[in-house]
């Protein structure tokens, strides 16, 4: 619905499910910068909800960061 040009605020007006990381979005990225946890997804929806990102800035802004091993496996 955010890619249809609504508000989070209209969003929530017409949501009638629960639309995951609304409302922990914000405190998860917030915990994963006092950890040095890099969780760009997670920066990424934080700045779309916050309307500093548009749903179409999201996919080209994450797929232009440079590939790396995501962990010791």
């Amino acid at each position: 619905m955010l890619g249809q040009g609504l508000t989070l605020e209209q969003l929530a007006q017409q949501m009638t499910q629960t639309a995951e990381g609304i409302k922990s979005g914000q405190a998860v990225h917030e915990l994963a910068g006092k950890l040095g946890v890099e969780m760009p997804i997670t920066a990424a929806v934080v700045a779309v909800l916050a309307g500093e990102l548009s749903v179409d800035q999201l996919g080209p802004l994450l797929l232009a960061r440079d590939l790396k091993p995501e962990g010791d496996y």
